[in-house]
């Protein structure tokens, strides 16, 4: 039976777990940019038709919730934007991110001054 000792010596050193759960740079960063571009495309095109669908045509004294169920409201719209934006397959967020790909490698070859 091993002892403690040859265990604890047969281990490998420290491990990164960052490192080790992170994928590729290139990938990680189109994956977020794909993720981004999607919450964008959310909150710009499906944020107003939810605030529009989902504002009461009659406000009466009654079974009406005052400010919490505005806040309440605008918080949940947000999130079904978001939400609908990530899950969508219009194709926006996947022009959106040709786009920037494309800019920012032209960027990167020195033949698009974005300063300017």
């Amino acid at each position: 039976m091993k002892s403690i000792a040859d265990i604890a010596t047969s281990l490998p050193g420290p491990v990164n777990v960052a490192d080790r759960l992170k994928p590729s740079a290139s990938r990680s960063s189109d994956d977020v940019l794909t993720r981004k571009a999607r919450e964008f495309v959310g909150l710009t095109f499906f944020a107003p038709l939810l605030k529009q669908a989902s504002d009461p045509v009659l406000k009466g004294k009654y079974l009406h919730g005052g400010r919490g169920e505005q806040v309440f409201r605008g918080q949940l719209n947000e999130l079904l934007a978001m939400r609908i934006g990530q899950s969508s397959r219009l194709g926006i967020a996947e022009a959106l991110v040709r786009q920037l790909n494309r800019d920012s490698s032209a960027q990167a070859a020195g033949g698009l001054d974005l300063e300017a």
